[in-house]
């Protein structure tokens, strides 16, 4: 693989300075997750539940159950018309020193990511969010990574069912115009599945390994599958499992709807759920839609791919898809060197300050001194008090002594600023600990 690879969501720019070379200061903080369509989703996707405890599937199933398909396309174009709809082609406009170069990216991008979607479809990989595609600097070519979640398993066992048979959000859409996702993008995917179907025995001989020799993934999920079925198989849970993701493999070559697909790994997924009608509705899609219209079976690789596109674009689904899949697209970019010119990944902290997100160091220091105060509270009777800051009895061995826990604490005050020893006392006024606190957090950690 080119050493000149960046995630979609780090094509560009140099520097968060240098954002308004190509977007205005409005359009930068419709980006920020903070600030932009992110944030709104979240708000949105709240509030179709009550209880503040409500974990995601909740809130997430929560959302098919109140929000119709009209209220739901009408939130998700205020979410996309938030960014701006040609930021894809600004970003490969300015990687280009022509016309010309502009539109050779275009088609190499076009041509590569359409045969990686069909691929990702045929083997089910699912959690297709920004970070894992890289784009080629040098010529544009798409490769996908992160397969984690394959054959299924994003809309089986994720908390929020992934409903889209590959990612094709708006901004990439509008990277195609004119002719759009009906173009160059539709011809690739046919030719691809085409060629994937006349050859499917050697791809079905390749996967059967998975159904011989199951990893150990794979037998976890089954047993996971099993308790949710509440089902079993005459030949085993182990073998049963990988049988069944084999065959809908076998049913995409063979000509399957992606609508049946996607019910069936539902069905096994959520069918103890009182919202699965409503996720199966949202799948079927309208009556209008063209996946609903052709039948379930035996579709020729231009009507597939007239309903994986179908489905894919549906705003339907996109507009209640998990918040961090980004459905509105976000880009953070890549930054040029200034010594060497040359394009290279940011670093965490250059992330950290762009996302506005403390990193993992400061997150460490901060709830270490939140559970100080925890500590101080407890009293010596205690036995976590007892361990962490009584004092070891007998003698210490050689060398140089160890850090203690609560030597950590002092220095981890000393970084925010507190010079005394005695943090105990600190801890007793609660509200200057949580002022030491929230200084740990905004700590800046090389």
């Amino acid at each position: 693989m080119e050493k000149v690879r960046v995630s979609i969501e780090r094509l560009e720019v140099d520097t968060l300075q240098q954002h308004n070379t190509l977007f205005t200061a409005a359009e930068v903080r419709s980006l920020m997750p903070s600030e932009g369509a992110s944030e709104k989703h979240w708000e949105w996707i709240s509030k179709s539940v009550r209880k503040k405890s409500a974990n995601f599937r909740e809130m997430y199933g929560g959302a098919y159950m109140k929000y119709s398909r009209g209220d739901t396309i009408a939130e998700f174009r205020k979410k996309v018309n938030m960014v701006p709809w040609d930021v894809m082609r600004r970003v490969l406009r300015r990687l280009s020193t022509s016309w010309e170069s502009y539109f050779s990216l275009r088609q190499e991008f076009a041509c590569s990511y359409a045969v990686l979607c069909i691929a990702h479809w045929l083997l089910g990989i699912g959690d297709r969010h920004l970070s894992n595609f890289l784009v080629s600097l040098r010529d544009g070519r798409c490769v996908g990574i992160d397969f984690g979640y394959a054959f299924g398993m994003a809309t089986q066992f994720l908390p929020v069912p992934e409903l889209m048979p590959f990612r094709l959000t708006p901004h990439i859409v509008a990277l195609l115009q004119p002719l759009e996702e009906t173009g160059l993008f539709r011809e690739t995917m046919i030719h691809c599945l085409r060629a994937l179907r006349n050859n499917h025995d050697m791809l079905l001989a390749t996967m059967e390994v998975f159904v011989q020799e199951p990893t150990m993934d794979w037998l976890d999920l089954a047993s996971k599958h099993e308790t949710l079925t509440k089902d079993s198989h005459e030949e085993g849970t182990q073998e049963w499992y990988p049988k069944q993701k084999l065959d809908l493999a076998r049913q995409k070559l063979a000509g399957s709807n992606p609508v049946f697909i996607t019910t069936k790994e539902l069905r096994a997924g959520f069918s103890n759920t009182e919202f699965l009608p409503k996720l199966l509705e949202a799948v079927r899609g309208s009556d209008e839609s063209i996946r609903s219209k052709l039948p379930s079976h035996n579709l020729s690789p231009e009507n597939q791919v007239d309903c994986l596109l179908d489905q894919a674009m549906d705003y339907n689904i996109l507009g209640k898809t998990w918040a961090g899949w980004d459905p509105w697209v976000k880009i953070f970019g890549a930054k040029r060197d200034e010594v060497t010119g040359e394009w290279r990944k940011l670093h965490n902290t250059e992330l950290y300050t762009f996302y506005s997100s403390p990193g993992i160091i400061r997150n460490i220091k901060s709830r270490r001194l939140r559970w100080a105060g925890h500590v101080a509270h407890m009293g010596e009777s205690r036995n976590a008090y007892r361990v962490l800051v009584g004092r070891p009895e007998g003698k210490k061995p050689l060398g140089r002594p160890r850090r203690r826990w609560e030597g950590n604490i002092k220095m981890d005050l000393r970084e925010v600023g507190y010079d005394d020893r005695e943090w105990i006392n600190l801890a007793q006024d609660r509200d200057q600990l949580r002022a030491y606190v929230r200084a740990a957090m905004n700590l800046r950690v090389p």
